[in-house]
């Protein structure tokens, strides 16, 4: 092959004809084999070759016409070839060119050209190019209806000029096309598309829908509102879902109530809005709806039986679905599908139906578990009437008791299940028992009672019936972890939690999973394990999604915000910090709301914000007395308002350090106690004389913890100098993330002179950041190899440790921690969202963004990436460095990167 293109060399040098068609394509590396037929296109008149056994054809363009080329060094021969978007335009304008008309449809189907861009280029090009590019982009649902021009010159012009199949005509824009193009069926392309079209792919993709529009002889427009295609969709969708309900019911309704976390839709949603709104499902379903409404309730799959509640009062199976819940109570809790049972019992409620008593208890736990508690109390007092069994009476007590606790009446809380727990003894029912005693150890957590709570959690293991200890036992090693973790023992914490984990998820215990999972992360950020812990964190938001509704889901983003932000990625920090901005509507408990304030007020002072942190700090211990959070959390945060306040050389900083609780001054092994022992005593030696330094020093060094605000106290620290000091310098320099550690040093002059004092330690990679398409995951050093490995053709793929960037055949190298290289990392780390100028400008030069001095050297960069981009991938592109004040890089293509 080199010596065809050391020909193709010669043959374009010194004029301005360039490759193009298939075999323009080929060189971008968007068709796997170069045709036979090679087309060259030239403004002179010039004669065919044949060249190695490839025939050398030349297709005469006027010089007036547009030229989108650029210069590939292929096979160490540089050639001038087409772009994606010119290359396509001359197909179309040399139709006589193409091998075959579906040939030409499967480029247009699959290959990831800027819709925009090709347009434009063709009707710059001839009416005829125009009208054809506007009808392959409807046809490969690449633009809706509503993006045609307004005007369209009224000259036919046929698609396809050597075919002789029957011609059908497209009035919108005057074309001519055959009739078998409406037949032809690909799999779904693997193109970024916006979510309109994306979802008319999936009605694309049907065969059936095809074979309808070949039958109907229509062409289908994304978004189409003229009366005719708007009919044809309709007797469509009438047919589709007769034959659905005939065949695939179960099909049908999975999709139709689909979770976020379930796999990708396969039907279109345009589909599913139709047949939610539409009589045809109710005639249609008949009596197989009833059949299966009974068969889905008699067997053993939470997720139907959500959908069978929701139809239970239509198909008159009512009470067969109040006994489905009243035998299933704790696998539709920890099952997190309450949509169906909160619409039965709402249908109940308003029909004068009566509500089993068990399932207005289990209704009471799920509003409970949603932050409802109030309306969760009031449905238990509904339950209450009348007369009670002795499990009723123990179940709405220890209930009551549980939803009491996450209310924040603690004592109300400890009377009930006191009360539920005499109840149990009396009729001897041990697996009540357990979970009481379990539940009597939350309300002595959340007192901050901890070796009350230690206790009460062993009792309720010892009372565990040994056939059901498996399913009880995971909760209280989940309860025993916040023990250990509200004392300080991480270790302990993680190996609780880690055991909890995996045993919740052996249950199929969602919640369980769930809460377990975030003290994970939480756990692991603590140790500085910042990689594990995105991981974890990372893992528990897919699970999150499996829940119609959850208060976790506030928290568990500004836990992955603060970990970014730790990593050293602001701008995926931000990403998750607007996540629990738009969410402000949800309701958190006041332990979650005052944790999403604290991380908040924390991510402003690692920012270098120093008033607004502040000022933050001291509204999240307003919040916190408010809320009646126990003092020792209060503290926390009315430590680092005192810091702080410190940086700033504000002297009322002393005196907030001397009202903090005794606690953190009595001898306690807590890693935040002992931090902050060393910290006062090193500060302030004369204020705070009763440190004993050395021995806190040294306690410290054996918790494994990472404090994430060491670096204030670090100075000090090392100006002390004993062994256990530069211990503790060492543990947290090993754990601090390069990228963090730049920005620090950009952000605190302080700072930066003790990295030169401290001449840093290398980072030991043990994980990197894996980015497809957008979605973020954490990979491991043998997943990583797998990676460089690996096949990615069609893909742009970005190493950022080693610094190439390549596609298909093309690749580059940028250097890593260069200009360019920050950019690249910066914008992929946010894609398919905007960078903020000011984000984007304290990332890469840091420092604050002022347009005066840094406007042109960020405009000369961005267009320097832009080039380097264009020369590996021609569809991407970098918009929005101008007076928007947003960036943002656009990807036709897939794409991997790994940081």
């Amino acid at each position: 092959m080199n010596s065809i293109f050391r020909a193709l060399e010669q043959i374009l040098k010194d004029s301005e004809d360039y490759l193009s068609h298939e075999a323009g394509l080929f060189c971008q590396g968007l068709i796997a084999d170069l045709p036979q037929k090679i087309v060259i296109v030239t403004s002179s008149r010039r004669r065919d070759r044949v060249c190695e056994g490839h025939q050398i054809e030349f297709a005469f363009h006027h010089p007036k016409r547009p030229r989108e080329t650029c210069f590939i060094n292929f096979q160490g021969a540089e050639i001038r070839v087409a772009k994606l978007s010119q290359a396509l335009v001359d197909i179309v304008a040399d139709s006589r060119q193409a091998e075959s008309i579906e040939a030409l449809a499967a480029l247009f189907w699959r290959l990831p050209y800027n819709v925009g861009e090709t347009v434009i280029l063709a009707g710059n090009t001839s009416n005829t190019a125009h009208k054809r590019i506007l009808f392959w982009a409807l046809w490969a649902g690449r633009i809706s209806f509503a993006g045609l021009p307004q005007k369209l010159e009224r000259t036919p012009v046929n698609l396809f000029q050597i075919d002789d199949d029957n011609t059908l005509w497209e009035g919108a824009i005057q074309v001519f096309y055959p009739k078998r193009l409406l037949g032809l069926v690909f799999a779904r392309p693997d193109v970024s598309l916006a979510a309109d079209l994306a979802d008319w792919m999936r009605l694309r993709c049907n065969r059936r829908f095809a074979a309808y529009a070949m039958r109907c002889e229509w062409l289908p427009i994304a978004g189409d509102t003229r009366k005719k295609p708007l009919e044809l969709i309709e007797a469509f969708f009438v047919e589709e879902l007769s034959l659905l309900v005939a065949d695939d019911l179960t099909g049908l309704f999975e999709q139709i109530y689909r979770q976020p976390s379930d796999p990708e839709p396969i039907m279109s949603q345009q589909f599913i809005n139709w047949v939610q709104a539409s009589s045809h499902f109710a005639d249609s379903a008949g009596k197989k709806l009833k059949t299966w409404v009974r068969d889905k309730l008699r067997a053993k799959e939470p997720r139907h039986w959500e959908i069978a509640f929701i139809y239970a009062p239509m198909t008159g199976s009512v009470d067969e679905a109040f006994s489905r819940i009243v035998a299933s109570a704790p696998e539709i809790f920890n099952s997190g599908r309450f949509r169906g049972l909160m619409a039965l019992c709402r249908y109940a409620e308003e029909n004068r139906i009566d509500v089993p008593r068990s399932v207005r208890i289990l209704l009471s736990r799920i509003l409970a578990r949603l932050n409802r508690c109030d309306e969760a109390l009031a449905e238990l007092n509904t339950a209450s009437a009348g007369v009670m069994t002795e499990r009723e009476a123990v179940d709405v007590a220890f209930t009551a008791g549980i939803v009491n606790r996450q209310a924040g009446r603690l004592d109300e809380a400890v009377r009930l299940l006191n009360e539920a727990a005499s109840l149990a003894a009396q009729a001897a029912m041990r697996d009540s028992a357990a979970a009481i005693l379990s539940a009597l150890g939350n309300v002595h957590l959340a007192r901050g009672e901890l070796t009350q709570a230690r206790k009460s959690y062993l009792k309720a293991a010892a009372h565990s019936p040994r056939d059901r200890q498996a399913t009880i036992i995971a909760n209280i090693q989940t309860n025993l972890g916040f023990v250990e973790f509200r004392s300080g023992n991480l270790k302990k914490a993680d190996c609780c939690f880690s055991l909890a984990a995996k045993n919740q998820k052996l249950r199929n215990n969602l919640q369980g999973e769930i809460t377990s999972g975030i003290m994970l992360g939480r756990i692991r950020l603590a140790r500085g394990q910042i990689l594990q812990s995105i991981e974890k964190l990372l893992e528990v938001e897919q699970l999150l999604s499996q829940l119609a509704s959850s208060p976790d889901r506030r928290e568990i983003q500004a836990v992955i915000a603060w970990a970014y932000e730790l990593l050293g990625r602001s701008v995926v920090s931000d990403q998750y910090w607007k996540k629990v901005e738009d969410g402000e509507a949800a309701s958190v408990t006041p332990p979650a709301e005052f944790m999403i304030r604290l991380l908040k007020a924390l991510h402003t002072l690692i920012r270098g914000e120093l008033p607004a942190a502040e000022n933050q700090f001291a509204e999240t211990v307003g919040f916190g007395r408010k809320s009646n959070l126990q003092p020792a959390d209060v503290a926390v945060a009315e430590f680092y308002q005192a810091m702080t306040m410190h940086l700033q050389n504000k002297s009322e900083a002393l005196q907030l350090f001397r009202q903090l609780p005794a606690m953190f001054f009595e001898s306690s092994d807590h890693p935040f106690h002992l931090f902050v022992k060393i910290f006062l005593g090193l500060t302030f030696p004369l204020a705070f004389s009763e440190v004993d330094l050395d021995a806190s020093l040294a306690r410290f060094n054996l918790t494994d913890y990472y404090e994430p605000v060491w670096m204030f106290a670090a100075d000090q620290v090392y100006s002390y100098g004993s062994a256990a000091a530069l211990e503790l310098i060492r543990s947290h320099i090993d754990k601090l993330p390069p990228d963090l550690k730049a920005l620090l040093e950009l952000r605190f002059p302080a700072v930066r002179k003790l990295f030169k004092k401290l001449r840093g330690t290398k980072y030991a990679r043990k994980s990197y950041t894996l980015i497809r398409n957008g979605r973020h995951s954490i990979v491991n050093e043998q997943q990583y190899q797998d990676f460089i490995a690996g096949s990615h053709r069609g893909t742009l793929v970005f190493n950022g440790v080693t610094g190439k960037l390549a596609f298909s055949t093309r690749a580059t190298g940028i250097k890593p921690g260069s200009i360019l290289h920050r950019i690249l990392v910066c914008l992929l780390s946010a894609f398919p969202e905007a960078v903020p100028l000011e984000t984007l400008y304290e990332t890469v030069w840091g420092g604050k963004y002022e347009p005066e001095y840094a406007r042109m050297a960020v405009k000369a960069a961005m267009l320097r990436l832009r080039k380097t981009l264009q020369q590996v991938c021609p569809t991407s592109r970098v918009e929005g460095f101008g007076a928007e004040g947003q960036v943002r890089i656009f990807l036709e293509s897939p794409f991997e990167a790994i940081f």
